[in-house]
């Protein structure tokens, strides 16, 4: 529970403080959301193609592991269905903390500072 109360933390902060950082330092005439990635322009592609290439790089593990064990490769998928705490914390809070403090925090301030 720590974990999750610590990333919220960082997921809430880090956003307000970059929104801060680019709206002072720009004299209020960045638009913040497009600085941090959030943008309806090109939101289809931005969905399907990350999607597309995740799901292409995933399936060859399994194909691999379905190929090698061909009586119990999908017996062994039902441990799958009970879904848990540390399965919604591996699987959608540390993606999307990773993409929101990453991708829209950390980038858009290099971008801003002009790297």
């Amino acid at each position: 529970m720590k974990r999750f109360i610590s990333m919220a933390f960082c997921c809430i902060v880090s956003p307000i403080c970059v929104i801060v950082y680019i709206y002072y330092y720009s004299g209020g005439k960045a638009n913040v959301l497009t600085w941090l990635g959030i943008s309806t322009e090109g939101l289809i592609s931005a969905l399907i193609f990350p999607l597309g290439l995740t799901a292409t790089l995933f399936c060859g593990p399994l194909v691999d592991y379905a190929l090698n064990n061909r009586g119990e490769a999908f017996e062994s998928l039902e441990g799958l269905m009970e879904f848990d705490l540390k399965m919604i914390r591996n699987f959608i809070v540390a993606p999307f903390a990773e993409e929101l403090v990453f991708r829209t925090c950390i980038l858009s301030l290099l971008v801003f500072g002009g790297w």
